[in-house]
């Protein structure tokens, strides 16, 4: 059980490099949540949150949805780009085709290669 969602919980959206915790952000984690109940199968949150240092460390751009805890990095292969739009996500990031970055972002669907 978490206590964001069903099966989500604050603390895996922290910071791999200081444990911080910032948001996740509602919708973020209703998309995810939505993802994983369409699926039937868990699904891993690889990188949440990222403090400024950890996004630098990591070669995250300089205004990073994770700065804002608007960002979710997945493991690949769990849903193709089109399943993440019609679970809400606005930004997608592909890696070799696969999907392994999922956000909230301002506007409209939109892939981009990570």
């Amino acid at each position: 059980m978490g206590d964001l969602t069903k099966d989500f919980n604050r603390q895996e959206f922290a910071c791999p490099h200081c444990g911080r915790i910032v948001g996740p952000q509602e919708p973020l984690v209703a998309m995810l949540q939505r993802a994983r109940t369409a699926k039937g199968r868990a699904l891993h949150v690889v990188d949440g949150y990222r403090c400024p240092a950890y996004n630098r460390q990591v070669g995250g751009v300089l205004h990073s949805e994770h700065l804002r805890g608007n960002a979710a990095d997945v493991f690949g292969g769990y849903a193709t780009a089109d399943e993440w739009v019609s679970y809400g996500a606005v930004g997608i990031g592909l890696r070799d085709g696969v999907v392994i970055h999922v956000d909230m972002r301002a506007g409209r669907p939109t892939r981009f290669i990570d």
